[in-house]
């Protein structure tokens, strides 16, 4: 399960997923989260942008978030425990923490870990993961959008890792299809 990856980080993960103060998160495993049936709250619904608001200076002025945060929204959150036996339940969170997993089992950033095990061998040269490291490049590339409205959000994208954070050329994702 997840508490044998996360074995020094147990308090890390404490309230997490509560059932009847069962503490649930060790018994996760990382299939669970890969196919959204873990029962984890999805943070990003702390997180959506408002389409009426002005979203280019919301986007331009967020700092983005770290994992710590993630776990702390979506402790914040109800559980999904009800749909997991119904249902997938799409939660931003499982990515997140599969990310998170990755790179501490592996002791690698995960850009390089999407580099070298998925971009390369698909001869994706274009393609990378935005982090905190290379936000810069975000501002070179054709503009975002948010229905109608500019996306300046690098940051956010940044703090998204692996549940959305790619970035990748037409010619490299036509290639990989």
């Amino acid at each position: 399960g997840l508490g044998d990856v996360y074995k020094r980080q147990e308090t890390e993960l404490s309230g997490l997923l509560v059932n009847d103060s069962q503490e649930l998160a060790g018994s996760i495993t990382l299939l669970d989260l890969a196919r959204n049936r873990s029962g984890i709250a999805n943070y990003y619904q702390l997180k959506r942008l408002d389409p009426n608001a002005d979203v280019s200076s919301i986007t331009r002025q967020d700092p983005g978030w770290t994992f710590q945060d993630v776990l702390e929204l979506t402790k914040s959150l109800p559980n999904e425990l009800s749909k997991v036996s119904e249902r997938a339940s799409y939660s931003f969170t499982n990515y997140q923490i599969l990310s998170e997993v990755l790179e501490r089992v592996t002791g690698r950033d995960l850009g390089d870990l999407f580099a070298e095990y998925v971009f390369s061998p698909a001869a994706m040269s274009q393609s990378f993961l935005l982090s905190s490291q290379n936000q810069n490049k975000f501002s070179g590339l054709a503009p975002v959008l948010y229905g109608r409205k500019l996306y300046l959000g690098a940051a956010r994208i940044a703090s998204l890792r692996g549940e959305g954070g790619l970035i990748s050329t037409n010619s490299d994702l036509i290639g990989f299809m």
